[in-house]
């Protein structure tokens, strides 16, 4: 039987390129992406503003739930399994070292969107913002106690997004131009390609994925957990139109109302 490790090291499946793929093509059709697109500078600090608290957090939710990986496999599950608990040992190093890689990065990747932000004009008091409710229930569920693969499988939902919308939006000149160079860090960071001997997060998290269950992973299962959180991510967006547009109808409002006061001559 293969060890754990072996498992992580294994090839991906080749359908995880069709899940990418639906993914891209909700990310791209979604209206949020449409606006950035399209260079909507009010539309895109709406944007910024509004998913901040999910990317502000997104680096704590992979620390917990390394932790509560670690309880679980070796509190939990295998101690009774004393024949594979230096197999599980080593799976847990690897899965340690890569999750703290990637939450370092997410980290750094935070401070660039924060910078994307200045270069838009916001000021700080533009991050204490509370989350509004689509974006809480995006948290709750990419931040969900839950088993390994499945949380594994979301973080890769959200390493696919990054990527995804990154790749789409750098084909803009119009969002390219309204961003400006200083604003397109944390763009450019999630479409660069790995150093040699290096892997892409959303590669990472699938091995990890798949090495800490015991059965063959399972398209149909995979593509609906990792599409569950592209979607969440989809209705944000939607909504968080939604609100600028209401404002915006509601700044019309007030003007047609002061209009209306003035008396005609």
């Amino acid at each position: 039987m293969a060890t754990l490790t072996n498992r992580f090291r294994e090839p991906l499946p080749t359908w995880t390129a069709a899940i990418r793929n639906e993914a891209q093509e909700k990310i791209v059709s979604s209206i949020a992406t449409r606006a950035c697109r399209e260079g909507d500078a009010p539309a895109i600090r709406e944007i910024l503003i509004r998913f901040w608290p999910f990317v502000d957090v997104f680096p704590q939710i992979i620390r917990r739930g390394c932790a509560r990986l670690i309880r679980r496999e070796l509190i939990t599950t295998q101690l009774a399994k004393v024949n594979r608990i230096w197999d599980l040992l080593s799976l847990l190093i690897l899965a340690k070292s890569t999750l703290s890689e990637i939450e370092r990065d997410e980290t750094d990747h935070g401070r660039l969107w924060v910078r994307t932000m200045k270069a838009l004009g916001l000021s700080n008091t533009s991050l204490d913002n509370p989350p509004i409710p689509s974006i809480g229930k995006l948290t709750a569920v990419v931040g969900e106690h839950c088993d390994p693969a499945t949380m594994f499988l979301r973080f890769a939902g959200v390493e696919i997004l990054a990527e995804s919308i990154s790749e789409t939006l750098l084909q803009s000149d119009r969002f390219r131009a309204t961003v400006g160079t200083k604003g397109l860090g944390w763009f450019l960071v999630h479409t660069a390609h790995p150093a040699p001997g290096e892997e892409s997060h959303e590669s990472l998290t699938y091995r990890l994925a798949f090495a800490f269950q015991d059965i063959p992973p399972d398209q149909v299962r995979v593509n609906a957990i990792v599409q569950e959180v592209i979607d969440l991510f989809v209705e944000a967006g939607e909504a968080i139109m939604k609100l600028l547009n209401s404002r915006s109808l509601s700044g019309i409002s007030e003007t047609v109302k002061q209009t209306e006061s003035v008396p005609w001559n």
